[in-house]
């Protein structure tokens, strides 16, 4: 989530998620590593492909955190997926920096409604 977002919103839900699976699994948690800037409108409306080029270049790495990305497995929580075009794009980019595993862990699936 953006710091924009987390500002209008005043808490980030996947956030929450993640804190509550790493006390009851003991798996380490980093929200440091991982950047997104803020993009305006939601992506709810969006198309597959409208999702997926809005995505390009939103998040990045911050280059403290390479060291908490390379060679670790990386569990992604999301609270809601729609497309799984965030979740892709995140997965890459971790991948890239030298991920050794990327598994998303998503709680709600919207259904599919468009034709794509």
């Amino acid at each position: 989530m953006s710091q924009t977002k987390l500002h209008q919103r005043g808490f980030n839900q996947s956030w929450e998620l993640c804190k509550l699976f790493s006390r009851k699994l003991k798996i380490k948690t980093n929200w440091k590593a991982l950047n997104r800037i803020h993009l305006d409108g939601d992506q709810v409306a969006a198309t597959k492909q409208e999702r997926a080029q809005r995505l390009i270049n939103v998040f990045s790495i911050d280059p403290n955190g390479i060291e908490l990305i390379k060679n670790k497995r990386i569990v992604l929580i999301d609270d809601v997926m729609t497309t799984g075009a965030t979740l892709s794009v995140v997965a890459k980019l971790l991948k890239d920096f030298g991920a050794q595993s990327v598994h998303n862990w998503v709680i709600l699936r919207t259904p599919n409604k468009s034709p794509c």
